[in-house]
């Protein structure tokens, strides 16, 4: 799969938008105000996911796949 492939996919199965700061995000919980974000490089995407800790602070993670490895992921709510 190469990068337009993946775009496509994104947009037509996701509900990943285009972003500002990244390529994409995705608003995962409303009253929290908490994202993850995706950064798109040729042959793979950065998937950032964020989250409140105890305390009210947000913590992120980063992980990086290839095309193939976000979908299934994605797909198998596995991210």
């Amino acid at each position: 799969m190469n990068k337009l492939e993946f775009i496509e996919w994104l947009e037509s199965s996701t509900s990943f938008v285009k972003s500002i700061v990244y390529d994409y995000e995705d608003l995962m919980n409303y009253a929290e105000y908490t994202f993850n974000y995706l950064s798109i490089k040729e042959d793979k995407v950065e998937f950032i996911h964020t989250w409140r800790d105890d305390e009210g602070y947000i913590d992120t993670e980063e992980d990086t796949y290839t095309f193939e490895e976000f979908i299934e992921r994605y797909e198998n709510y596995t991210l």
